[in-house]
């Protein structure tokens, strides 16, 4: 459209062409769901708006101006395209790198949200019965995952790389953890609660699961232990105690204060 601008002076693109396919790219490629959208519908109203928009400002739009409005309509049309194009592309390479997280590290863990009313039956079974409880949350350690991207996928960015670990983890996990445990993916971290047993036996369960883990993947993981009712007496705040306690570890506390970058998310 510049370039249209600088060979015909006379040619004046409005400045709500601009606005009509920044909010078009953006829509595609920051919504996952527009694919759903009707492809008129999703370049339909921002031309609307773009024509409506002229009409109110004054701005020529009809007549001799006609070409140069079929031109702006003609830019948010294939702005449109390429991003939905774009964006699909982007939605197979998802799809082919969920498949290789699957074939190589086996199942994913469950969902946190899947997994927290357990939980929280849990704990009322706890408090009814008067029994001991605990929840661990785990992750693995930074370092070691950059240790690990020459073995797993080099071309992976950390986040990936965190969701495999994360998996494979689980697997070891199901092999050393009774069937009455929960295990659930939350964020970047794994959240386990273990049923019967207070803080202090749960340490020994974090010492063997860091040892299997450290065997197996050669990873280091920052695990914090809170215990019910030492530590809190609701979910929220047992997994928050946790949480922190993951943090601080001294893992954890060494990589805060190291310049190798932190894994983020996804």
């Amino acid at each position: 459209l510049f370039n249209v601008e600088r060979l015909m002076k006379p040619v004046d693109i409005s400045k709500y062409t601009y606005i009509a396919i920044a909010l078009v790219a953006l829509v595609v490629m920051l919504y996952p769901r527009s694919r759903r959208i009707p492809f008129w519908v999703l370049v339909g109203v921002p031309s609307g708006f773009l024509v409506v928009a002229q009409v109110l400002m004054r701005e020529p739009v009809f007549g001799a101006s006609l070409p140069v409005t079929i031109t702006e309509i003609c830019s948010v049309v294939l702005t449109g395209l390429f991003a939905r194009e774009l964006n699909r592309y982007f939605a197979e390479f998802e799809e082919v790198v969920s498949k290789i997280v699957l074939n190589y590290a086996g199942t994913p863990p469950p969902l946190f949200a899947e997994e927290q009313g357990v939980m929280y039956q849990e704990l009322k079974r706890a408090r009814l019965y008067k029994r001991p409880l605990s929840v661990l949350v785990m992750k693995p350690h930074p370092n070691s995952l950059q240790q690990q991207l020459p073995q797993i996928l080099q071309t992976y960015r950390d986040g990936l790389v965190n969701h495999i670990a994360i998996a494979g983890i689980t697997r070891l996990l199901d092999r050393e953890l009774f069937e009455t445990d929960v295990i659930a993916h939350y964020r970047d971290s794994l959240v386990v609660m273990l049923p019967e047993l207070d803080a202090t036996h749960a340490e020994k369960v974090v010492s063997r699961i860091q040892q299997v883990v450290k065997e197996k993947m050669s990873l280091d993981l920052d695990i914090g232990v809170a215990g019910y009712p030492a530590d809190a007496n609701t979910f929220e705040s047992l997994l928050n105690t946790a949480r922190q306690r993951a943090e601080a570890t001294p893992a954890a506390t060494e990589e805060a204060s190291s310049p190798a970058p932190a894994v983020q998310p996804t």
